[in-house]
């Protein structure tokens, strides 16, 4: 489909309209950091399966903020395995802390905890 546009430049204080005729398409977006970075195997078990289902997800460029529903691209099995891995990460998280978690009785099975907020 043709479109006209119409331009005004300035050049050395004289202003004219320039039209231009032609076909014209709207630009390629460009891609987000994180869509650089997609894994290109989505199904690839070398890699933690949040990776996966984020490449899922970005692949299909849909939305995964923090209270989108992502469960349209879980495969079976994959929320266990997810909650399994966020387990592990937020042991590390209180670790990192320098949180005596087996002593404190505020942190015991705070990592495991997080498995009950599905």
């Amino acid at each position: 489909m043709a479109s006209l546009c119409a331009v005004t430049l300035r050049h050395g204080g004289a202003t004219g309209p320039i039209h231009l005729v032609g076909a014209l398409r709207p630009a390629e977006p460009a891609a987000e950091p994180h869509e650089r970075l997609t894994p290109t195997l989505s199904d690839d078990a070398s890699l933690p399966v949040s990776a996966r289902v984020r490449a899922r997800i970005q692949r299909a460029r849909h939305r995964f903020h923090a209270n989108d529903n992502i469960s349209a691209f879980l495969k079976p099995g994959e929320l266990e395995a997810l909650l399994d891995e966020v387990e592990e990460k937020m042991r590390g998280v209180l670790e990192s802390l320098v949180i005596d978690t087996v002593s404190d009785h505020n942190t015991q099975d705070t990592a495991a905890a997080s498995r009950r907020c599905t």
